[in-house]
């Protein structure tokens, strides 16, 4: 499925209050960073919140990756504060975050 196609079924069945899983929404995520749309992941980031499900750790990883990539930093190094507990891959993809924006 391509890319624009998956992010539009996306929202399509959050209108129609669909509960997307954890792999629907990584993808979902995973499309707006592959797009560098902030503000459709701040949707999906808004949603999550909503629905009480922004504290999966892969959800949490995916959206610290999608505000660094995207420009964000400081959204992303929130989220990353906030994990209690942080997985070699949450710390990962904050050093990735730290190491592009220093490259810039």
């Amino acid at each position: 499925m391509g890319i624009v196609l998956r992010l539009w079924r996306f929202s399509k069945l959050t209108r129609e209050n669909v509960r997307h899983n954890q792999v629907q929404i990584v993808g979902a995520l995973s499309t707006t960073i592959d797009l560098r749309d902030i503000e459709k992941g701040k949707e999906i980031h808004d949603y999550l919140i909503q629905r009480g499900t922004s504290s999966d750790s892969e959800v949490i990883t995916t959206l610290i990756t999608m505000y660094a990539k995207c420009g964000n930093l400081n959204l992303a190094k929130e989220l990353f504060n906030g994990i209690e507990n942080g997985d070699f891959v949450a710390w990962s993809a904050m050093i990735y975050a730290l190491a592009h924006r220093a490259s810039q």
